[in-house]
């Protein structure tokens, strides 16, 4: 999926005038792609299965990110890396039910928003229905939850990095930023640069375990230096 996404914006219209454009339209073209793929092969499984999708495109002086659901881009420059507190310049929003622009997009496309006992997060559920039970507001694939209001539209965001200044840009799921703040995430970048994935990765992992020695959410770490833009 990942490589049809790329040759999406590659051979776009909108690349190279208007990568913002280009970036949100791979998107859409993304997930028709995963709906016809799933119908060519009669995999039904698309209806509950899907996931969420982080771009980074550099072009120029300009950085592109685009994501939907919960797989943070942080975005840190050198000069970040050398403050105390290691605070990114950037940090995209997770796209979580509970938040009112999109839980009003939900109830108003017919889904509701709600958590239940001993559940942690809030899910989308169709009204009066037990599923599909989705943690997440955006979403690739997921097509029956996007019957209530979930949608496959990105947050795309356009960074300016005019004078160069080296900087690292981190895309990790949601089972590194449950329990590993930004700013630790800032710190190990600044300590272990050449093998920042395995310590950002071996962090989130040991967090989990303290809380359950059990259970462990999907943990993948991916490091980008942008020191030669």
């Amino acid at each position: 999926m990942f490589l049809i996404c790329i040759q999406i914006i590659l051979t776009s219209v909108y690349f190279p005038q208007d990568p913002a454009k280009a970036l949100y339209q791979a998107f859409q073209k993304t997930q028709e792609a995963l709906i016809a793929i799933a119908g060519n092969y009669q995999l039904p499984i698309v209806e509950m299965s899907g996931c969420t999708a982080s771009v980074v495109l550099s072009h120029g002086n300009k950085i592109y990110m685009g994501h939907v659901g919960d797989s943070r881009i942080m975005y840190i420059t050198k000069s970040e890396m050398q403050e105390k507190v290691c605070t990114p310049g950037f940090l995209s929003q997770d796209h979580k039910p509970e938040i009112m622009e999109e839980r009003q997009r939900i109830e108003s496309s017919g889904g509701e928003v709600r958590k239940l006992p001993n559940d942690h997060p809030y899910r989308v559920y169709l009204k009066g229905h037990s599923n599909p039970g989705l943690a997440m507001s955006r979403a690739l694939g997921d097509l029956l939850a996007h019957t209530c209001g979930v949608t496959n539209e990105p947050e795309v965001v356009e960074l300016d990095n005019a004078d160069g200044e080296e900087g690292y840009i981190v895309i990790a799921s949601d089972g590194v930023w449950e329990f590993t703040r930004p700013e630790v995430v800032g710190k190990l970048l600044k300590h272990h640069k050449e093998n920042a994935p395995e310590y950002i990765a071996q962090k989130a992992y040991k967090k989990w375990l303290k809380r359950d020695k059990n259970n462990t959410d999907d943990i993948t770490v991916l490091v980008l230096s942008l020191i030669h833009i």
